[in-house]
């Protein structure tokens, strides 16, 4: 199901709120944020993820999510936005004084699609840069990059499959055996500054 930009403003807000009020040791219970028409919405099952970055840098300050829709969309919006903030092992905690100073993106994940290929150098072709995000699946290990991803960082489609590849712990150079490789796309709402208007991204 697709959010309304109305929708994806209340949520993004919700994040920041959930933000604000961890700082004073208190908790926002979603169903008092929102309104009695958004209930169904943040009850059923969805897979997004939480993404930080500094302001006005765009700096990457942390993420987290679930690329399948194993819980409720406030249950992961919740856990995500927690450990983006508090426990991304690539960043020490997020401080109450940075808050001030970072942008909340919200990105709600479509259902992924396999991609079919004989070799790794036929993946590029089939992934479009500012649509596609790119999920890797081999066993029990998974690794996602979101749409967005490719677009700010200046990435073309083979550099964003390799570092792709690369976060999923796998040699870029080879298609190692029972690798899967999926197209992600994705509708996001980021905050433009931070506490401020919320838009939402167009990808085509």
């Amino acid at each position: 199901m697709e959010l309304t930009k109305k929708q994806g403003t209340v949520l993004v807000k919700y994040i920041r709120k959930t933000l604000e009020e961890y700082f004073k040791e208190k908790t926002v219970d979603i169903k008092d944020y929102i309104s009695e028409d958004m209930r169904d919405v943040v009850s059923r099952e969805a897979a997004a993820y939480v993404t930080l970055f500094k302001y006005p840098s765009m700096r990457f300050r942390g993420s987290s999510g679930h690329m399948l829709p194993i819980l409720s969309l406030e249950k992961t919006i919740r856990e995500a936005t927690l450990k983006a903030a508090f426990r991304d092992r690539r960043f020490i905690p997020l401080m109450k004084s940075e808050l001030r100073d970072t942008i909340v993106e919200l990105s709600q994940l479509r259902k992924p699609v396999k991609i079919e290929a004989d070799s790794l150098s036929e993946y590029p072709s089939k992934i479009k840069i500012g649509r596609d995000g790119i999920a890797i699946e081999k066993g029990y290990t998974r690794a996602l990059l979101l749409p967005q991803t490719a677009v700010m960082m200046g990435w073309n489609a083979k550099q964003f499959l390799s570092f792709a590849l690369l976060k999923a712990g796998l040699d870029p150079r080879y298609k190692s055996k029972n690798i899967q490789v999926y197209r992600v796309q994705a509708q996001v709402f980021r905050e433009e500054k931070p506490g401020g208007d919320v838009i939402e991204e167009e990808f085509n």
